[in-house]
């Protein structure tokens, strides 16, 4: 069985085809979801030339579409859930497409359900802004000795679930609101169940994946007060106009925040 990789694309005519070429499908399934209505057709016609596995949503938003790419792929296969699920961005270049695969996967297979993340490092970013990104989130993950595991160590574009077949977990995050900030932390709190020994952090991938340089905060955005840096990140979904989102993931409460869909 190939392992299952989950992309949200949004307007990614221009990336996702690097994307899919780097992932190794001999080893790997990618199941491409392009959502929202902006460049829809043309991002849908570029994935289909590398996977059968392509999906189009009308509605907005990384989590809505990892949420229907879960039931499509339950749907081709009623066993999925029991086995490693990765997700993945839209413009993520992978060096080693079996390397990556098994760094995440092997790190949470089994009948106990896992989450795993791994650090990655920026496309064009200089080494010293890339080693500044690195230390803050280290040190941001250092500030939070309450929490049973560090979700915001949790970095880069590259997490893997295994749901081991488990309903609750299941159900919790089939039947989760569109969350428009922090759901791949949400969806690793919720599979690791605050245990720390069902949470892995991976630091050996960072070579393996790198994301696109328009994704990175520059370098004086690590320094400025968590409010602020939410606050930039509103301002880059409004420039999406991702206006169904309807909660936030806060890693310091481990709650789902309600928001205001009208403010973003």
């Amino acid at each position: 069985m190939k392992t299952p990789v989950i992309i949200a694309a949004y307007n990614e005519a221009d990336r996702i085809g690097t994307t899919l070429e780097s992932i190794d499908k001999s080893v790997c399934e990618p199941y491409v979801v392009v959502n929202g209505s902006e460049g829809a057709q043309e991002t849908a016609a570029v994935a289909r030339a590398h996977t059968d596995h392509v999906y189009i949503s009308e509605e907005q938003g990384q989590f809505p579409a990892i949420q229907f790419a879960l039931r499509r792929l339950i749907a081709n296969d009623p066993d999925a859930f029991g086995h490693p699920i990765l997700i993945t961005d839209a413009d993520t270049k992978i060096r080693d497409g079996a390397e990556w695969e098994q760094a995440l996967s092997h790190a949470i297979e089994g009948p106990t359900p896992k989450s795993v993340g791994g650090l990655v490092l920026s496309k064009d970013c200089p080494p010293f802004e890339a080693a500044l990104r690195n230390t803050n989130r280290f040190l941001r993950t250092k500030r939070i000795a309450a929490q049973p595991y560090n979700l915001n160590a949790l970095g880069g574009p590259s997490i893997g679930l295994n749901f081991a077949n488990n309903s609750e977990i299941i159900e919790e995050i089939m039947d989760a609101p569109h969350i428009w900030l922090g759901n791949d932390r949400y969806m690793a709190h919720v599979v690791a169940g605050g245990d720390e020994a069902r949470f892995i952090q991976l630091t050996s991938i960072g070579s393996a994946v790198m994301a696109s340089e328009r994704y990175s905060n520059s370098l004086l955005e690590w320094f400025l007060p968590r409010q602020k840096r939410v606050e930039l990140t509103k301002e880059r979904y409004l420039s999406r106009q991702a206006i169904g989102a309807t909660h936030m993931f806060d890693t310091d409460s481990l709650q789902l925040l309600a928001v205001d869909k009208q403010v973003i």
